[in-house]
């Protein structure tokens, strides 16, 4: 890339990147090598994106306010979503049947992953919903298959059910600044956040109970990520890793 790198995703054959010289690109995991020329599309930075084998397809959102679906086959573009958020789209999650886009624009919205995988390349596709609630740009969002949780700049994790869109809960009270990034823990019922005042906090979206509050960090946690064995062994039921604006990668 050209210039900052903000987003990685990968797939079991594929790394793919998202970087502010407003392109993606796609590297093969096993040789460490580019099989295709830069994706372009996006006319600013792109922020986010994700990958869905099942489907063939990679997803991208930028600052540029697109979402951009892109065939992990064949590397072309497939459906361009112009305006998708009335500001950049900062983060995405994906399953077999939807698509959530989180926006500065303070909201969550959901697509049909069908619709998006489409060959198309069709402008005019619709969200089936718009989740609102949150006071502060939607940070990160991860997905179960019945619920989407988000959290934002507001310091609140909001947990939506994917059978009505309706926020089913609100966990708030704990960060003293906001929230910039999740994970899913292995058990499906807990959360790992980091936020801008240095803590990483486990928490239980069923319940709203705070687990732990980790803290080693002395500025931002950036980013957060999982990563157990799919069978943790011994007492330890989860190892994750967390990287802020201190320079530090914690395991925990």
């Amino acid at each position: 890339h050209k210039d900052s790198i903000y987003e990685v995703a990968i797939t079991t054959s594929h790394i793919i990147t998202a970087s502010r010289d407003q392109t993606l690109r796609v590297w093969l995991r096993s040789t460490h090598r580019l099989v295709c020329a830069p994706l372009k599309g996006h006319t600013a930075s792109v922020l986010c994106v994700v990958a869905h084998e099942p489907a063939n397809l990679i997803l991208s959102g930028g600052s540029d306010r697109c979402l951009i679906a892109w065939d992990l086959l064949t590397y072309n573009r497939k459906v361009i979503v112009v305006d998708a958020h009335a500001d950049s789209i900062l983060c995405l999650a994906i399953s077999d049947r939807i698509v959530g886009t989180g926006s500065k624009d303070k909201t969550i919205k959901i697509w049909d992953t069908g619709k998006l995988s489409s060959p198309s390349g069709r402008r005019d596709i619709t969200p089936i919903a718009t989740l609102e609630g949150h006071t502060g740009a939607v940070n990160a969002i991860v997905m179960t298959h019945d619920t989407i949780i988000s959290v934002s700049g507001d310091r609140a994790i909001r947990v939506w059910d994917l059978a009505t869109f309706q926020c089913t809960r609100v966990i708030g009270g704990y960060h003293e600044r906001g929230i910039a990034t999740l994970t899913l823990l292995p058990d499906r019922v807990s959360i790992a956040c980091g936020s801008k005042d240095g803590t990483v906090r486990i928490f239980s979206f069923r319940t709203g109970v705070e687990e732990a509050c980790l803290r080693e960090h002395s500025g931002l946690v950036r980013a957060i990520c999982n990563i157990s064995d799919r069978a943790p062994l011994g007492p330890i039921p989860f190892t994750i890793a967390s990287g802020g604006y201190d320079g530090s990668v914690v395991i925990w």
